[in-house]
This record gives structure tokens, sequence and C-alpha cells, in this order.
């Protein structure tokens, strides 16, 4: 993987509260019987993926990524979900909180 450069094209101070927003993240958790399906998914993959990125291995700001995204008619089956951490997330979704990526 090529090493990528991420640049802030806003002014604004709380990235942690954007990334939950543009992802949809609830910092809440819910025990398990309270979940609702797409929960349990999620927290499926989580295990599977021993609550880490697939990518760097933090397990600080986990998110769950679609290999294919649902509008290339991707599904939530777990061959289709991955674990990032909210960095290596936005890598693959600059567009989305107004950052570009500048490779070296």
């Amino acid at each position: 993987m090529t090493r990528a450069e991420v640049t802030l094209v806003d002014d604004e101070d709380n990235i942690d509260a954007k990334i939950d927003h543009a992802f949809g993240i609830d910092r809440n958790h819910k025990p398990r019987s309270k979940m609702n399906a797409r929960q349990r998914v999620a927290e499926r993959v989580l295990e599977r993926d021993d609550h880490r990125c697939q990518e760097c291995g933090s397990t600080e700001g986990l998110t769950i990524h679609h290999l294919i995204p649902q509008r290339e008619s991707g599904t939530n089956k777990l061959c289709n979900l991955v674990t990032l951490c909210g960095v290596c997330h936005l890598k693959r979704h600059p567009e989305r909180i107004g950052i570009k990526i500048k490779n070296p």
C-alpha cells in the first residue's frame, strides 16, 4: 500500500466528531440484546477482525467499511465488510469530510 499524506481542507478542530458523523458511528455501546440487526453484523465483523484495523492494526476509532459500496450493489454480508480505523477509512472516502489525499 502506498503511504499517503492526509491534509485537512477546512479549519474545524473536532475531527473525531466529523468522522463519527460521516460514517454514522455511535460511540455509546449497547448490550447485545438491545442491538439492531445492523449493529449485530458490525459487532460480528469487529469480533472476526479481532477489534483491529485490517490495514494498520490500530484498535482506536474503529469503523466498518464496505469493500463493494452499497451504491454499487454491495451487501451487508460479512464477506463484504472489513474493520478499519477512522484514519484508514478516511483514506478510502476522503470526499466525505472534505479532505484531500496526496501521494508523496
